[in-house]
This record gives structure tokens, C-alpha cells and sequence, in this order.
């Protein structure tokens, strides 16, 4: 299949485009500038520019079988943006509608949106998240994702796959998960001890599995919430670190 990625120069799809061209489909990376590209050396890079309402999608889009959206505002722990709702509105609402609608004229039948978990809320009690549970964005980044998705489904007729996403790891990661095991790799005693939460996870060996299943021809549509099938709490994560590293995990039993 010819898939066109978008966002290919960041931590997914980096392990993303690989992944499909193992799989056999031939795969174009749209980039905002041609430097940013996963594979410089060996990949079709087509730049379009900064990601809004007037992205011009034609030429990234032509002979396109598939379109794996990655690209987007991700959530930022440190805003500096004076309207975060607004900066995140541009790129991730604004920019994705206008991809469905240049994608639907370029005659794109299939689109996989990398979404998150953050669209269903942030705390679960008795049982985890599902797919048909009503939506409780918290934040502007899980608003605008929750947006995206309202607008493909109203803008893009084609087959429409929705993943909505808890934290991704693997080589690379940076975020929350690269802070947590630099700590672990200090040796600081953390205060997780009496932490017996539980989340879900996907590695990215994981996730480009199921991007893969979805550019299956027999695969149905739908919006996904996907994960590792394994839950694990922070205790649990920091001993895993820990263990990889060849660290002891030093964990004091502070209440939550």
C-alpha cells in the first residue's frame, strides 16, 4: 500500500516508517521542511510547510492509498503559548480538517489518526476507559484531539481509523518516561512505594503493529483504545527501569 505519514521526523515515526516499509508498503513522509524527514537517505520526502487551515496537501497527497496522521501540537508540560487553546486549535483541529478535506478530493480511501487517551479523561476507578465511553477532555491538548476526531469523522468519508493512545515508550522517548528513568538511573529514593495505581502503556513495537493492522484491507474502521494488554503500576515501571538498567530501584512508602 502507498501510505503517506505525516509527522515521520518525530519519536512514532521514527519507528513507524520503518516498520511499514518492512511490511512491504511503500511510504512517503509529509515533513514540514525537507531536514526532518525519519529517513533522509532512503525515503520520499514531500515538505509542507507549518501544519493550519491553509497547509496545501495536494502534492504529499497524490497516488495515496492510506494517510497515518501523526503529526499535530503534542502536550506540553512547560506552555508558553499566551493561548494554548488557540495554538493547539491551529495544528491539531484546523490543520487535520484541512487534511481530510484535500485527502477525500485526492481520493485517499483509508486514514489512521493517532489520537490519546487524554480524550477520555484523566482518572479511572472502577474499571479502565472504553472506546463507547462519553468523552471528558481535561486540558487544551485533549480538547483539540477530541476535536480532530469530531472533525474527521464529519469531513473525511473514506475509512477512518481513530487510536487513541496512553503513554508511548520505546527507544528515544523523551517526556515524562525519559524523566522517570534518569531518576531511576541516579538512584534517587522516589516516593512511590505505597503508589498502587495502574495505567496502561504501548511500546512502539506494539503501536506499529497496530497501524499496520489497520492498513489491512479487511481491517474495520472504528476508533481504538490500544495499549500493551498489561498494567502496570508507577512502583512496578520503576522496578522494571531499574532492573533493565542493572539499577536498584529505591522506592520510600509515602502516602499518596
Amino acid at each position: 500500500m502507498r501510505a503517506l505519514v505525516t509527522g515521520s521526523g518525530g519519536f512514532v515515526g521514527k519507528h513507524l516508517v520503518p516498520a511499514l516499509k518492512q511490511a512491504g508498503h511503500q511510504v512517503i513522509e509529509a515533513v514540514r521542511a525537507e531536514h526532518e524527514g525519519s529517513d533522509k537517505l532512503n525515503a520520499k520526502i514531500v515538505p509542507v510547510g507549518d501544519i493550519g487551515p491553509d497547509t496545501d496537501w495536494r502534492d504529499a497527497l497524490m497516488g495515496i492509498d492510506a494517510v497515518v496522521h501523526l503529526a499535530g501540537r503534542a502536550h506540553v508540560m512547560d506552555e508558553t503559548e499566551a493561548d494554548p487553546e488557540a495554538a493547539y486549535k491551529n495544528i491539531n483541529v484546523d490543520g487535520t480538517r484541512r487534511l481530510a478535506e484535500q485527502a477525500v478530493k485526492s481520493g485517499v480511501k483509508r486514514l489512521i489518526f493517532l489520537s490519546s487517551i487524554k480524550v477520555n479523561g484523566e482518572v479511572t476507578t472502577e474499571r479502565p476507559f472504553r472506546p463507547e465511553d462519553e468523552a471528558a477532555p481535561q486540558d487544551a491538548y485533549a480538547r483539540s484531539k477530541l476535536a480532530a476526531e469530531e472533525s474527521l469523522r464529519t469531513n473525511y468519508s473514506g475509512r477512518l481509523f481513530v487510536l487513541r493512545l496512553p503513554l508511548v515508550y520505546g527507544p528515544g522517548v523523551r517526556g515524562n518516561f525519559q524523566r522517570l528513568e534518569k531518576l531511576v538511573r541516579a538512584g534517587i529514593p522516589l516516593p512511590f512505594g505505597n503508589i498502587v495505581n495502574k495505567r496502561d502503556l504501548i511500546s512502539t513495537v506494539n503501536l506499529c503493529d497496530v497501524v499496520g493492522k489497520c492498513l489491512d484491507p479487511e481491517a474495520t474502521p472504528g476508533t481504538y483504545l490500544i495499549s500493551d494488554n498489561e498494567t502496570v503500576s508507577t512502583a512496578e515501571l520503576c522496578e522494571r527501569i531499574a532492573s533493565a538498567l542493572g539499577r536498584r530501584s529505591r522506592r520510600l512508602p509515602i502516602p499518596g
